[in-house]
């Protein structure tokens, strides 16, 4: 079990990579607001992470991670894959997957 903290370092290339794919908006794909709303973020919550409503160059999704690990520390990178396989973003889990298991098929723990 690995949890979202351990992962989700600030600044880090997983995290970067993750929320540039799922903080695009195009039609007819979901991004990170339907992956808040599976994971239990309040609306209230998740419409302060728009960058609509907050600064641009703020990222949603690293927003709503931050707010997580915060909120939820006990979550988990399974819980986060899950979440991201219903909301079918199988680019976002392609990276997750190549970030947390080697060629070997080994738990990535560095």
């Amino acid at each position: 079990m690995i949890l979202l903290a351990v992962v989700f370092i600030p600044d880090s290339e997983l995290l970067n990579r993750v929320s540039i794919l799922l903080n695009k908006k195009t039609p007819g794909v979901k991004n990170w607001r339907y992956l808040a709303y599976l994971l239990g973020v309040p609306n209230k919550e998740y419409e302060e992470f728009d960058p609509d409503s907050n600064s641009p160059k703020r990222s949603p999704t690293k927003m709503m991670l931050e707010w997580l690990k915060s909120e939820h520390p006990g979550m988990t990178v399974d819980e986060l894959r899950t979440a991201v396989k219903k909301i079918e973003r199988g680019d976002a889990l392609e990276i997750l997957d190549g970030y947390l298991f080697n060629s070997q098929g080994t738990l990535n723990c560095s």
